[in-house]
Formats: structure tokens, C-alpha cells, sequence
């Protein structure tokens, strides 16, 4: 698990790293228009993969012929969707009202097929649990892209500095992958025969990934088209500095917990102990961050990135709900998907999709930008007792336990709230010295509680840490 830790907070810490740069030399709606060109190429997106990926992963007898079969089919797709991204680019410029936005879609669909050449490697990497190739992987391509998005923007690019970044990071990943990632492609060996033996576990993945679509971007649609690119971009903002990290730091648990739930698929104690890790490990890295977002937000946002990014500040403190909720839901997902049971997952899918689209669409057209952001948030709360359900169906796990499992770290976060809290209320932040002394404090007593509500949970994480990184 570590090296998939390493993998995603080192790209995703570098992203974050070069977004910060970038929001201080572009403008709101330089992300937004961004944003609004990915809403049309994540949909042409969505029939890039096909499920076979996971097809891959999951499958206990893997033959040469599926590895072959599955790597000249996706070419064709990449190919084949680039050719539709850039013929569709014009109607996604129209349907936003923007012309801009035309040659920013037909360059981002190239993308599907650099990323063609690479989904079967991947897949390969992810069942043999390469976290480490995977790690350098997407180090190296975020920072070659990140400086590629940087000088352009420097030299006055605007919002193709963005394409830029993306475009790159897509290239050098792609070339990275194929190098590290030694599979023999027999063309002789590709046949629509194996294809068609992956497609029973695909084709549900197949049409997950098409509503997972409608669930992901519909935000970014309904706040793009109702309320405009700059509304759009403190959007995009607000959820970088929050979603971003947290989905980040659940993919990493999730990359690790597919492949090996999958191995595990007849021990279903086995499952719900490491669950029940996973899920205190989740809860406890990300609900103090949360807390110190919703407490932090106001005073830290207008400090480091001045005023023009102010008006995201109360989005980021919805989100921060937001994200404690996704973090719970997301993780159920791969045990669907290891377990064999793509079909719930569909499932799922298409109830969440349809509940963000009513809720989120009535948000933004009577309340704006925080309504859409409320509405998305009161789906996913519609949402946690289904995800229960799931749980104890699958590998018995109660929400009684899951209580259980949260509440050492729930419990150390309000505690470790109490200085910020206090500080507000003295008006004790003059300075940037009095905020770092005041939210120190609260990191130190929120390690303290934690050590004291939940000690032998600790000392447990800390000897595997240890043993990984310095083997007996």
C-alpha cells in the first residue's frame, strides 16, 4: 500500500503544487472554460476504456491472448474517439454559448489516443501491483507537465496553458508506461473470441463508466452553462483545494484495495478486518483537514491567494462535507467490483446520477453557486444508508462497526478544533504567526487524542510502516 500512497500524493502533491502556481498568474475563468471543455471530452471519455481494465485485474486465468486482444482494441477506441472529440467540439462550444471553447476540445481529444496506448499496460502494472513503476510514472509526467503549463502561462498563454499541462503529462505518462511495462502484443494472437470472454464483467463497468460520467460532471455542466465560466472556475478552485486531496488519498487506498480484494475474493473476514483499517485510516488523515478547511478557509484563502478567490471560500466549506461523505462511499465501490458484482455497482451509479441531477440542478437554478454545491452534497447524504446496505451484504459489516471505527478520530478533530474556534472568537488572528501557533496547537491536540482514544490501533499502523520500510 505505501507505494501507492507514493504514486498518488506524489503526483497529486506536485499537481497541486503547480495549480497553486497557476491560480496566481491565470483568472477564475481561465479554469473555467477548462472546465467546461472537459464536461464535453470526459463524456467521449466515458467509451474510452470499456471496462477491460478491471476485466483484467479481476480475472484469476489471464491468457496472452486477452492481454493482446484488449491492447489493439483500445488503440482503435482512442482513435476512433479522438475523431469523434474533434468533430463534436464545435456543438460543445455552441452548447455553452462560448466559440473559445471549440479548438480547446479538439485539442483535448487527441488525448484519447495517447491514453489508448496506455490502458492495457496499466492494467497489467495494477495486477502484478507495480505501485512503484506507477509512482515514478506519474511523478515525472505531472512535473514535465506542470512545467510545461507554467512557462506558458508565464509567457501569457492563458487558458491554453491548462491544454498544455494536461496534453503533456498525457504524452510523457503514455511513453513512461510502455517503457516500464514489458507485455509481448501478438497481433496474430488478438481475437474478438477473447474480447468477448472479458465482456461479461466489462460490460457493467462499461456502463458505469457512462453514468459514473453524468454523476461527475454534471456539476460542472449545470454551474457552467446556468451560471457562467467565472462561476465555474471558483468552483473548480474550491474543489482543487478540497475534493482534490481527499479523492487523492482515498484513490490510493482504492488502487491497493481492488487488486487485493480480488485475491481475497473467498476470505470474506479477511476483507472486513482490512476494511475496517482502511476505513480508520481513511477518517483519521482526512477529518482533522476537513475541519481545519471549514474553520480555515476565510482567513487563509484571501491571505495566500488574494481577492479574487474569495467568493470560493463558502463552496470550499460545503465541499468539506462533501468530501467526508465520498470518502466513506467511495472505497464500497471496489469491494463491489472485487467481489464480482459489477451490476451493484451499476446500480448504485445510476441512483446517485439520478438523485445529483435533480438535486443539484434545483440548487443552481434558485440559490447559484452554493445551491448546486449544497445540492450535490444532500445527494451523496441520501445516499450513505444504501452504501450501508451494501457493506453488510457483502462482507458483514454493520454500521454499528463502522461508528466504531470513525470515532477515535472524530472525536480528536472537534477537540483539535477548539483553538482555531478560539482564535476566531478573540479575534486572535492579527497575524500570520498567531494563525500558524493557534491551528499548530490544534494539530498537536488532535495527534495527542487520537494517541489516547485509539493507542493500540496506532502502535499497529507504526509497526507496519516500520516493518515496510525497514525489512527485517
Amino acid at each position: 500500500m505505501l507505494w501507492s500512497f507514493v504514486q498518488t500524493f506524489g503526483k497529486q502533491g506536485i499537481g497541486f503544487i503547480v495549480f497553486l502556481w497557476l491560480t496566481t498568474m491565470l483568472e477564475p475563468e481561465d479554469f473555467g472554460l477548462l472546465g467546461m471543455a472537459l464536461v464535453v471530452t470526459s463524456l467521449v471519455q466515458a467509451f474510452s476504456e470499456v471496462g477491460f481494465g478491471p476485466a483484467l485485474i479481476q480475472r484469476k486465468e489471464l491468457k496472452p491472448s486477452h492481454i493482446s486482444s484488449v491492447f489493439i482494441f483500445n488503440i482503435l477506441v482512442g482513435a476512433l474517439l479522438t475523431f469523434i472529440g474533434v468533430m463534436v467540439s464545435g456543438y460543445g462550444a455552441r452548447l455553452f454559448r462560448i466559440h473559445e471553447l471549440e479548438p480547446i476540445i479538439a485539442a483535448l481529444s487527441v488525448g484519447f489516443l495517447i491514453n489508448g496506448l496506455s490502458l492495457t499496460h496499466m492494467a497489467i502494472a495494477y495486477r502484478k501491483m507495480k505501485f512503484r513503476e506507477l509512482a515514478l510514472r506519474e511523478m515525472v509526467a505531472t512535473s514535465v507537465g506542470g512545467m510545461a503549463g507554467i512557462a506558458m502561462a508565464y509567457s501569457g498563454y492563458g487558458v491554453w496553458s491548462l491544454v498544455a499541462q494536461l496534453m503533456v503529462s498525457w504524452g510523457v505518462a503514455t511513453v513512461l508506461i510502455l517503457i516500464m511495462v514489458n507485455i509481448n502484443i501478438k497481433l496474430r494472437e488478438a481475437s474478438m473470441a477473447a474480447v468477448r470472454e472479458l465482456w461479461s464483467y466489462s460490460s457493467s463497468l462499461f456502463l458505469f463508466n457512462i453514468i459514473k460520467y453524468f454523476t461527475t460532471n454534471m456539476d460542472r455542466f449545470f454551474i457552467g452553462y446556468l451560471l457562467g465560466p467565472v462561476a465555474l472556475g471558483l468552483y473548480a478552485f474550491a474543489w482543487r483545494m478540497v475534493i482534490f486531496p481527499t479523492n487523492a488519498f482515498v484513490s490510493a487506498i482504492n488502487r491497493y484495495l481492488f487488486p487485493k480484494y480480488s485475491r481475497l475474493q473467498d476470505d470474506i473476514e479477511e476483507i472486513e478486518q482490512s476494511y475496517m483499517v482502511v476505513l480508520k485510516i481513511v477518517n483519521m488523515a482526512i477529518f482533522p483537514v476537513l475541519v481545519f478547511v471549514v474553520i480555515g478557509a476565510p482567513l487563509v484563502v484571501p491571505y495566500l491567494w488574494g481577492e479574487k478567490w474569495l467568493a470560493a471560500v463558502p463552496i470550499m466549506q460545503i465541499l468539506a462535507v462533501l468530501a467526508f461523505l465520498r470518502s466513506i462511499i467511495s472505497p464500497v465501490g471496489q469491494v463491489m467490483k472485487a467481489l464480482g458484482r459489477p451490476q451493484w455497482l451499476l446500480r448504485w451509479s445510476i441512483y446517485i446520477t439520478i438523485v445529483v441531477l435533480l438535486f443539484i440542478w434545483y440548487g443552481a437554478t434558485v440559490y447559484g453557486l452554493e445551491g448546486a454545491t449544497w445540492g450535490i452534497t444532500l445527494a451523496y447524504i441520501t445516499g450513505l444508508p444504501i452504501n450501508f446496505i451494501i457493506l453488510k451484504r457483502l462482507i458483514g459489516l454493520s454500521p454499528v462497526k463502522m461508528a466504531q471505527a470513525l470515532y477515535p478520530s472524530t472525536i480528536a478533530a472537534i477537540v483539535a478544533s477548539l483553538p482555531a474556534l478560539w482564535g476566531m472568537w478573540s479575534r486572535a488572528y492579527s497575524s500570520i504567526e498567531n494563525m500558524v501557533l493557534l491551528f499548530g496547537g490544534g494539530i498537536i491536540l488532535y495527534g495527542l487524542t487520537v494517541a489516547i482514544l485509539d493507542r493500540r490501533f496506532i502502535i499497529k499502523i507504526i509497526r507496519r510502516l516500520k516493518h515496510k520500510l525497514i525489512p527485517a
